[in-house]
């Protein structure tokens, strides 16, 4: 049966002569039944210290019964100019919970994440291994991350896998006159609110939860397992600041990045003049500059930074030829305004997997 507890905090009991905590047998038998892996324990803290600073520290522990699933034994953490690894540290266990050995450094291998549509970018990925050759065995794994301005916060998933839980925890650490927004997959499950002299925490729990099928899962997660999503309020990055909870506020820091980009570059103009007939309706018009543009530019990603956000301007995409689809918006909202044509950005994300709602209130 499984077991959602929000927000109390919670111990695992040691077993009658003093059995070890991370021992097999310590697993309970309905999770053990059929599992490739059990995931032990997972907790994922955040806490917010302002709009522009972040942290959060997660530790997992899975124990793997079979070789298709040594997987676990493998962490990506990214990392860039605006998301630090300020710790990490791994440890692996026998079946009895013996510990075997600590991470080491011939363990974690660093890479760059370059992609092959980029010209240049800062964003790194480290990867760390803990293999064994003897069944069962396992993994934990404990790391920090700091944020120097951030958007993206990290969501919770009582089941990312359709391998059983044994213990999965989610902690939202905020100052205590912040109001943390958040929504959840299910209306009855709400957190465990508790205040301190300075700070609120925000959690949620859930325990022994079974092995899903893989029809479960499909690509809707949503139907299947607890999610919370999580919110900012206000939002700073690099000195631009912003908020979260309209699309006015939202929409507000956007115009701040791009200001002043779809100045028109005076080659642009003269070349604009040249293709369109001044007696021409505004469709054509707009055909005419907007396959003028296709044609002049290639698609190009310079995700320096604050360039994942902001884009360079109708003049650097003129000259160089070149840019993303942040700066070809700006190139053609300059070559239209010669023509009078008014223009709107639009910003679209394509999701991963079904979303029905985002924190709002």
């Amino acid at each position: 049966m499984a077991v959602l507890i929000c927000g109390t905090a919670t111990v695992l009991p040691v077993a009658a002569g003093g059995e070890n905590p991370l021992s097999v047998a310590r697993i309970p038998p309905a999770l053990k039944k059929d599992a490739g892996a059990v995931i032990r324990n997972y907790t994922l803290r955040f806490e917010i210290k302002n709009e522009r600073r972040a942290w959060k520290k997660v530790k997992q522990v899975v124990t793997i019964f079979e070789k298709d699933q040594r997987h676990y034994g493998e962490l990506m953490l990214r990392y860039d100019k605006f998301k630090k690894i300020d710790g990490l540290k791994g440890t692996m266990y026998n079946a009895s919970g013996k510990q075997i050995r600590d991470l080491r450094k011939k363990d974690i291998k660093d890479y760059s994440t370059f992609s092959d549509r980029s010209l240049h970018e800062d964003s790194r990925v480290r990867v760390s291994s803990l293999y064994h050759d003897r069944y069962p065995y396992t993994v934990e794994f404990t790391y920090e991350i700091s944020y120097d301005g951030f958007l993206n916060w990290p969501t919770w998933y009582a089941q990312e896998s359709k391998e059983p839980v044994e213990h999965s925890r989610f902690e939202v650490l905020v100052p205590k006159d912040y109001d943390l927004r958040f929504w959840c997959n299910r209306d009855t499950v709400r957190p465990r609110i508790s205040e301190g002299r300075k700070k609120k925490l925000y959690a949620w729990q859930a325990r022994n939860l079974p092995k899903r099928s893989k029809d479960a899962f499909g690509d809707e997660l949503e139907k299947v397992t607890i999610i919370v999503r999580i919110a900012p309020a206000g939002i700073e990055l690099e000195g631009y600041s912003g908020g979260m909870t309209s699309w006015k506020r939202f929409v507000g820091r956007y115009h701040k990045l791009s200001r002043g980009n779809t100045r028109q570059p005076e080659a642009a103009v003269r070349r604009v003049q040249a293709l369109v007939d001044p007696s021409a309706d505004a469709l054509d018009k707009t055909r005419k500059l907007y396959r003028y543009m296709q044609s002049s530019t290639r698609y190009v990603s310079v995700p320096l930074g604050i360039r994942c956000w902001q884009q360079f301007d109708a003049t650097y995409v003129h000259e160089r030829g070149y840019g993303d689809c942040k700066a070809f918006s700006d190139y053609t909202a300059a070559l239209l305004a010669r023509e009078s044509s008014h223009t709107s950005d639009v910003q679209l994300t394509l999701a991963s997997a079904p979303t029905r709602e985002a924190p709002s209130q």
